[in-house]
């Protein structure tokens, strides 16, 4: 069963959370396939996909990889 409230619209929030990368200009040299660049957007991606808390882990988990 669902309730739903005929006066709201339906639709979907989506945090403001901006991913900001910064790294030094020799990483920038080194970053052929433009890793940096599309991080902000695919981190937007991941958070209308997963929601805030799973982007975030997963972001730290990319970062943190040994």
């Amino acid at each position: 069963m669902v309730i739903r409230n005929p006066k709201l619209p339906e639709g979907v929030v989506t945090p403001k959370i901006d991913l900001l990368t910064k790294l030094p200009e020799q990483a920038l040299h080194l970053d052929q396939r433009k890793v940096a660049e599309s991080a902000p957007r695919s981190f937007q991606s991941l958070l209308r996909i997963l929601g805030v808390e799973a982007s975030i882990e997963n972001l730290i988990t990319a970062v943190c990889m040994e």
